[in-house]
């Protein structure tokens, strides 16, 4: 009763959630837990990554919000995850990564400087794809290579830094049900916005 999607209108807590951060999305906003990306971009798989990308950029112009950067934010994943089942193919990716790294003893700044093959403090997606190799990521193909890629460099300069390659793993699901939960409580609430 107290869910402002809930009992007027009929719908679900999962789809007042989905229509909530839609609602944020149109609203130009850049910042969204997991769990609420995770919604966004399964709400928005049927607009290719290139046209969501180009009516935020319209819509965050008409609103005068041209100094923020998306591309800095989590928002930046709904950008380049086609749709649900590639994110939910990366976690796994990235899950698998961390599992094997601590499988062989290594720490993710460790494994981010052995797999800097070059020593230039990025990875490459030759650098990115002889790590994945070394680790034995299952059933590796080249399009899955290029997405979890894509997922990884954010800021689009076709490297991995450092800050992005630790944002893939905090990304693949290190944030608790606590903070999804959190989020989850003030959509209900309202959230102020």
């Amino acid at each position: 009763a107290g869910v402002w999607w809930g009992g007027r209108t009929g719908a679900s807590l999962h789809e007042g959630a989905a229509a909530h951060g839609c609602f944020r999305f149109f609203d130009c906003d850049m910042h969204y837990l997991q769990p609420s990306l995770t919604k966004l971009v399964r709400s928005l798989q049927a607009a290719s990554t290139h046209e969501r990308e180009l009516f935020f950029a319209v819509t965050v112009g008409a609103r005068r919000r041209m100094a923020k950067k998306w591309k800095d934010t989590p928002l930046a994943a709904v950008m380049t995850i086609r749709d649900e089942w590639v994110a939910l193919r990366q976690r796994a990716q990235a899950n698998f990564i961390r599992k094997a790294l601590k499988q062989r003893g290594l720490t993710p700044w460790e494994g981010f400087v052995a797999f800097d093959a070059d020593s230039n403090a990025f990875l490459s997606p030759s650098e990115l794809y002889g790590a994945l190799r070394w680790l034995r990521v299952p059933q590796l193909t080249a399009d899955e290579l290029l997405d979890f890629f894509e997922l990884a460099d954010r800021d689009r300069d076709g490297l991995i830094s450092y800050s992005e390659y630790m944002a893939l793993f905090e990304s693949a699901g290190q944030q608790g049900e606590e903070a999804a939960d959190k989020e989850e409580e003030e959509a209900a609430g309202g959230g102020g916005r």
